[in-house]
């Protein structure tokens, strides 16, 4: 698959359904089947993982970040 600029090397992706291209993923994030993510919305995790279920919707400038101990779960 060929990654999009703003897609980081430690990003998975499992069947999207919409990743705008002003969209920042970063870090350790799983983003699951069907997830919409829209403009220049970020996600940004330096320790723990941001997991992203399915059929979640993450709307324009949503900024997300992994916890101080733990990581972040949005969704199923």
């Amino acid at each position: 698959m060929n990654r999009q600029q703003g897609i980081g090397k430690n990003v998975t992706l499992d069947n999207p359904g919409f990743i705008h291209e002003t969209a920042r993923l970063q870090g350790k994030v799983y983003v699951g089947p069907e997830v919409s993510v829209w403009t220049y919305a970020v996600t940004r995790c330096e320790q723990f993982e941001i997991h992203i279920g399915a059929r979640s919707n993450i709307q324009d400038f949503v900024m997300i970040h992994e916890g101080v101990s733990t990581g972040t779960r949005i969704g199923e």
